[in-house]
């Protein structure tokens, strides 16, 4: 299950990493809504954050073209550049990566990364690359992103982008080569270190380990209804589903009592939440469910 963390309850005995994905596409015209299934990562960075030893790797994604950037900044990825990179396919990357990430802390122990965005697109991307390669992300890896938690820490900021932060909180440093995984990776080290006063214990919000989705995905659910579900044991999206399933009865009006009673959400927040759990449910399985 996904874990919520605070000052009080840190992720026990775990070792925390930044890092960092670049993608790319096969096909021209990236769609607005990114889908990992679509894209391909090309670009790795992983820095633990004690020793700050880092692992940092191209990726071949052995397409047969590859798209131009669908935004100036971004690098051209082609097979020349990949070949001149030493870039090789993640099924290598991907035991190299595991490799690193064991070797600090006691075997079987909780891994953090956490990156900007995670949830979005690098926790999602990193399960299908490891699917393309039939293998599967171990359990005790948690995934924290911290761009709900820079929200909440770094009030009214005009934009939430890295590169819009780091220019706005570290104004006496600069940022200039954004969108390469490791630089990224170190930008996003600084602004964790501000957010959280050097002490990782702080950091508050929800760790979900792979295969699972975080209840912030889910449109109206924000950090505070997230934390409500927690203290009532429901910690991602797929709990939330198997509960409208087996004890509401995919009804919405049931699903909304439950959040009230049991969540003590107010009935405005409950009746959106409830509704929307209900579409990603027709969305992912075809189900009709009733009002």
């Amino acid at each position: 299950m996904a874990l919520l963390v605070n000052s009080t309850k840190p992720l026990a005995n775990g070792e925390y990493f930044i890092f960092d994905l670049e993608v790319v596409s096969g096909t021209e015209g990236q769609p607005k809504i990114i889908e990992a299934k679509d894209n391909h990562i090309w670009d790795i960075a992983v820095q633990h954050l004690a020793t700050h030893t880092t692992f940092s790797a191209k990726v071949d994604p052995q397409l047969p073209t590859y798209a131009k950037p669908p935004a100036a900044g971004l690098r051209h990825v082609t097979h020349e550049f990949l070949h001149s990179s030493g870039a090789r396919p993640f099924s290598q990357i991907a035991h190299d990566l595991l490799c690193f990430l064991q070797q600090f802390g006691n075997v079987g122990a909780p891994v953090a990364l956490i990156s900007h965005g995670a949830f979005l697109l690098d926790k999602r991307m990193l399960e299908v690359e490891f699917a393309r390669c039939n293998m599967i992300i171990p359990s005790n890896i948690y995934f924290f992103d911290t761009l709900p938690y820079f929200r909440r820490v770094f009030r009214r900021q005009p934009s939430y982008s890295l590169k819009s932060l780091y220019r706005a909180i570290m104004p006496t440093k600069s940022f200039e080569n954004h969108h390469s995984a490791l630089d990224d990776v170190l930008a996003l080290r600084d602004l964790v270190h501000v957010a959280c006063g050097g002490n990782l214990h702080q950091l508050v919000g929800c760790m979900c380990p792979p295969y699972l989705t975080p209840l912030q995905t889910v449109k109206f659910i924000g950090h505070q209804k997230e934390m409500m579900m927690f203290k009532s044991g429901i910690s991602c999206v797929e709990e939330l589903i198997l509960l409208c399933a087996k004890r509401c009865y995919m009804n919405e009006n049931t699903l909304c009592k439950y959040l009230q009673n049991q969540c003590h959400i107010e009935r405005a927040s409950a009746l959106k939440v409830a509704r929307q759990i209900l579409i990603t449910v027709i969305k992912q399985c075809g189900t009709t469910a009733c009002g």
